[in-house]
């Protein structure tokens, strides 16, 4: 989530795959920097080197892609304004040899704008669950009236299969196989994010950390996490899975696809707000721009494949006035029923014969017990199946 905030804290041992003009030890503090790519000069075949200037146009770092983390780091922060770089020197737990601390703080270039959408509600849905090796396939975005600003699946570019995560998601390698990468979406979503005044979404640092990633960022003071803020509110604790608190919240929906995930986060936020649930999303407006963007991206509603069904969902009620009559009849018929029980157990001891009654009367009692319990244990979850950071896929995987 740091670089998502726009801070990239990177580990790295000083080695022949990273220069610099300045001694690579001690405590150093550099400003306004930028980050280039450049071939060196004489070799063929390499991949272009990371260079990082500062302000004054001196080599801070120059960076071969051999140095794997560092390198990756800085490729995603190539044009990006960086207000400040600090390294320390570190001691090893694990040799005798010490290690640098970068600490990246980069600029945001629209932090100064005017922001257009009061709210917007995100979800991602993933490869596995490391930002920095897995990939997105599915992000939506809504605002806070439940109109659909983005809402598009992705084709990953170093992943073939991932079948931890399709398991919970069931996106196949063959639903996304004609999708374009998401690189070629990042202008639009950062043109979304930039023009929203708060950005929820539930476990955000999960989501947060693979966007910013893709070098996506926001200002941290614009990010919002709904799940600790209700868990914190209505448990008491710091976690709490999507599907509770959307049931809690007196929502159905079908879990772990992208857009239907924003829906149940932009409900149970408004319960986290005291704010009325909406009776319904309101329907997708294909012809009218999600964004007026200050930038010149210009983000704009995407009418996707299933999108307007989503869209067409209800709050429903958490179980039906059949069901709750029902609960309360069987539970009278159970306490009435043990109270002939314990009648019988008493007569027992006088007239031992008396088993023969006293056992079937027990098991339908206990019978009747299980099934009451059972009803009440649907009408808390009912219609959803059920989620890091937390991980995302393995506590529900929390969602």
């Amino acid at each position: 989530m740091n670089r998502f905030f726009g801070e990239t804290i990177v580990n790295f041992t000083p080695g022949a795959s990273v220069c610099s003009a300045y001694p690579l030890h001690g405590n150093q503090t550099f400003h306004d920097c930028t980050v280039t790519l450049e071939r060196p000069t004489g070799k063929s075949g390499v991949k272009p080197h990371a260079v990082l200037r500062d302000g004054e146009g001196s080599v801070v770092l120059d960076v071969g892609a051999r140095a794997v983390s560092l390198y990756r780091a800085l490729l995603v922060l190539e044009g990006k304004p960086i207000r400040e770089l600090h390294w320390s020197e570190e001691p090893s737990m694990y040799s005798d040899s010490n290690y640098l601390k970068i600490r990246i703080l980069s600029g945001s270039p629209n932090a100064g704008t005017p922001k257009t959408i009061e709210r917007i509600f995100l979800d991602t849905e993933t490869t596995g669950l490391d930002p920095d090796d897995d990939e997105i396939l599915q992000l939506s975005i809504i605002d806070g009236d439940g109109n659909v600003l983005l809402n598009s699946k992705y084709c990953p570019e170093r992943h073939s299969v991932w079948y931890d995560a399709q398991r919970i998601h069931q996106i196949a390698p063959s639903d996304v196989a004609s999708c374009p990468p998401i690189t070629e979406d990042l202008a639009r979503i950062q043109a979304i994010l930039d023009n929203a005044q708060q950005v929820y979404a539930f476990n955000a640092p999960f989501d947060f950390a693979f966007l910013g990633a893709l070098g996506l960022h926001l200002d941290s003071e614009r990010g919002f996490d709904t799940m600790r803020l209700y868990a914190r509110k209505f448990h008491r604790k710091e976690y709490v899975k999507l599907t509770v608190a959307a049931s809690e919240s007196r929502y159905s929906y079908h879990a772990h696809d992208a857009l239907a995930d924003c829906y149940a986060t932009l409900h149970v936020q408004r319960r986290v707000d005291g704010i009325r649930p909406l009776k319904q999303p309101k329907a997708l407006n294909v012809n009218t721009p999600a964004v007026t963007a200050s930038t010149q991206n210009q983000a704009r509603l995407v009418p996707m494949q299933g999108a307007s069904s989503i869209a067409q969902q209800q709050v429903i009620p958490a179980v039906s006035r059949t069901t709750r009559v029902m609960i309360v009849a069987a539970q009278i018929l159970f306490w009435v029923l043990t109270a002939i029980l314990a009648l019988f157990v008493a007569a027992t001891f006088a007239v031992p014969a008396g088993l023969i009654f006293d056992i079937p009367l027990a098991l339908i009692c206990i019978m009747l017990w299980r099934w009451i319990r059972k009803k009440k244990q649907c009408s808390i979850s009912t219609g959803v199946t059920g989620g890091p950071a937390v991980p995302k896929h393995v506590s529900d995987a929390i969602k």
